[in-house]
């Protein structure tokens, strides 16, 4: 039973590239911010804990909580290396455990660059996994895809 239950919540990988017109640290410094996640998701993202670095808040150690009625979940900052990358974990939620999502952030030099992020997780609730995972996809495809067309039109978005 137990090897059947674990096929049910077995991990799922979402993966998106995204290329921006906006030079690097445009793009770092907009997904850095929590704040700036609730402009392109349709959840509210609010910095609850400061990161470790005292001169950037939203660094390494840093705690969001999204709000995505009715799901509220907590993501800490668990490495954080500016213009390079981003890896959060679900520290607090229901029906996704062991969820880690990264962020690499590629220079493509002339005032373009690309995010590349994945994000994996299993589900809690057995044979929820597939669901999560088709919703993710189009969600935060979505989401990514708005940023790049919204710091196009306006880089300071």
């Amino acid at each position: 039973m137990n090897s059947v239950l674990a096929t049910f919540t077995q991990k799922e990988n979402l993966r998106f590239l995204q290329d921006f017109d906006v030079p690097l640290e445009t793009l770092f410094n907009f997904f850095s911010v929590h704040e700036n996640w609730g402009k392109i998701f349709p959840a509210a993202f609010k910095r609850i804990e400061f990161g470790e670095d005292p001169r950037d808040a939203n660094s390494k150690g840093s705690v969001r909580r999204v709000i995505a009625f009715p799901l509220i979940l907590e993501e800490k900052i668990t490495q954080y290396i500016p213009n390079q990358l981003i890896e959060y974990r679900v520290i607090s939620g229901v029906g996704l455990k062991n969820h880690v999502g990264t962020l690499n952030f590629i220079d493509l030099e002339n005032g373009k660059s690309r995010l590349d992020y994945s994000i994996e997780f299993a589900p809690t609730i057995p044979m929820t996994g597939f669901v999560i995972k088709n919703i993710g996809e189009k969600i935060i495809g979505q989401a990514i895809r708005d940023a790049a067309r919204q710091l196009r039109l306006n880089p300071r978005f």
